[in-house]
């Protein structure tokens, strides 16, 4: 009973801190994508730069919420009964990919999709290990990297290549 216990605690711990390790990385990339939208366009406004500080405090809200919370519930829970949280994921891929036209300057599609991909990678290796199909997992990590890789090149595109 105690080495149960003990290793749903470990697991719990481990995915929090997995989900934080990676949380935080997303949000210094969505931070910095921020900054360089406001900082690099070639003719910059004083209100996107005033902007700034308040973007990226929203966003380590956000990321709060969602890697502090969200993400490690969804990794237990994948990880314990697959395709659990195979629908949360896709549905973060959904909402990154959402994201893009609306805010890929805020960096958002990257948390959302960096969160997918979390979520829906420890579906598909529980789906495997399980011998489950892997279908709605690999869509959601699919969605999220198309997400993430969409909207960092919106971002640089934006800033660069078509600036105002």
């Amino acid at each position: 009973m105690t080495s149960t216990i003990t290793g749903t605690r470990r697991m719990s711990v481990g995915a929090r801190v997995q989900s934080v390790r990676w949380g935080l990385a997303a949000l210094v990339l969505a931070c910095a994508l921020t900054v360089l939208g406001a900082y690099g366009d070639s003719h910059p406004q004083a209100s996107q730069e005033q902007a700034v500080p308040f973007i990226c405090g929203v966003l380590v809200v956000l990321a709060a919420g969602i890697f502090g919370l969200l993400v490690p519930a969804g990794l237990r829970r994948a990880s314990a009964n697959p395709g659990a949280w195979s629908g949360g994921a896709l549905a973060l891929g959904i909402a990154a990919i959402l994201a893009i036209p609306v805010a890929f300057w805020s960096g958002l599609p990257l948390l959302l999709g960096t969160a997918g991909i979390l979520v829906g990678g420890a579906g598909r290796q529980a789906a495997t290990a399980a011998g489950r199909g892997r279908g709605l997992p690999s869509w959601a990590v699919g969605l999220s990297v198309f997400a993430i890789v969409a909207g960092v090149a919106m971002a640089i595109i934006g800033t660069f290549v078509v600036p105002d």
